[in-house]
């Protein structure tokens, strides 16, 4: 989590306790379908799930392909694991160095995202693993090395293979506050 503008943990597992922490406000859906909004990248990714999931419960582990979206590439992250607190970050985009002050590849969701303090994030991220649909999230978060607010829309998509939860796919859309 963020504390005047270094990221600090508090637990490895777990959800991180006291301390300060990234400043974040939004909303949450759990979702079959994007919502009706002028953010093309999350409904494209959205349709390509569905496409790549076809008939199945869940596309494939094989279906995820990055290089499918080089122009995207700086914000996807992958993160692997089946539950929230074994989630860990297998590929995150170059923003994500630079949101977080460091390189995050290896790292638990849990020590990037204060938890105990965002249980609407961390449900999220659970019904996206129980449920193996889509989630979105609509927000805002504050990043003090920059002194910037920055809006985002992220979408988590899940893959795995005999229809169980082994990978979530995201993508997010950053914008600066005016």
């Amino acid at each position: 989590m963020l504390c005047n503008g270094r990221l600090t943990h508090k637990s490895r597992r777990g959800p991180p306790t006291g301390g300060c922490h990234t400043v974040l406000r939004a909303e949450v859906h759990a979702v079959r379908t994007i919502p009706d909004l002028k953010v093309d990248g999350l409904e494209y990714f959205e349709r390509w799930w569905q496409r790549a999931r076809a008939r199945r419960r869940l596309p494939p582990i094989t279906a995820i392909d990055p290089t499918v979206f080089p122009k995207a590439l700086p914000t996807i992250f992958l993160l692997d694991g089946e539950t929230v607190e074994t989630l860990r970050v297998r590929l995150a985009g170059t923003f994500y160095r630079e949101l977080y002050n460091r390189e995050v590849t290896g790292e638990y969701l849990a020590d990037l995202i204060p938890f105990a303090d965002r249980p609407d994030i961390y449900a999220e991220y659970q019904a996206c693993l129980r449920e193996g649909r889509p989630a979105y999230h609509d927000g805002t978060v504050t990043w003090r090395g920059q002194g910037a607010e920055l809006a985002f829309r992220r979408i988590l998509l899940p893959f795995g293979d005999s229809g169980k939860v082994q990978r979530i796919m995201g993508f997010a859309e950053f914008k600066m506050d005016s």
